[in-house]
């Protein structure tokens, strides 16, 4: 399970951070994760993206109640986190060695953002 969203919102808060969005691996499974409890001014996500060549053989060990993917990606994978500035939308991917979309989140960047007053 994640917990981002105590280091995510303080962080966020203190620095009045807008678009944050936490990367991480070395789960040896990929998914999506948002978190959304009111502790941060906005939605924290996560996008975890663990096995270029290492494949966990029991499925996804650890619950999540974070996570916003159907299921989790256990083949080799990367992620990619590509933003459109244009339209104002970042899509979280989770890709297989060929390229091929296994998982997405788009998410708008007017959500990453503290609301109210200067920086």
């Amino acid at each position: 399970e994640i917990s981002l969203g105590l280091v995510g919102s303080e962080m966020c808060i203190r620095d009045r951070a807008d678009h944050v969005i936490f990367i991480s691996g070395d789960r040896h499974w990929s998914d999506i994760s948002m978190q959304k409890d009111g502790a941060a001014p906005y939605p924290i996500y996560d996008l975890t993206s663990s096995g270029l060549n290492q494949i966990h053989p029991r499925g996804t060990p650890t619950d999540n109640d974070y996570r916003i993917t159907k299921k989790t990606y256990h083949k080799p994978n990367y992620g990619v986190i590509a933003i459109d500035w244009e339209k104002g939308i970042v899509n979280l991917e989770i890709r297989d060695l060929e390229g091929a979309l296994v998982m997405e989140e788009e998410v708008s960047l007017a959500l990453l953002k503290v609301s109210g007053g200067e920086k």
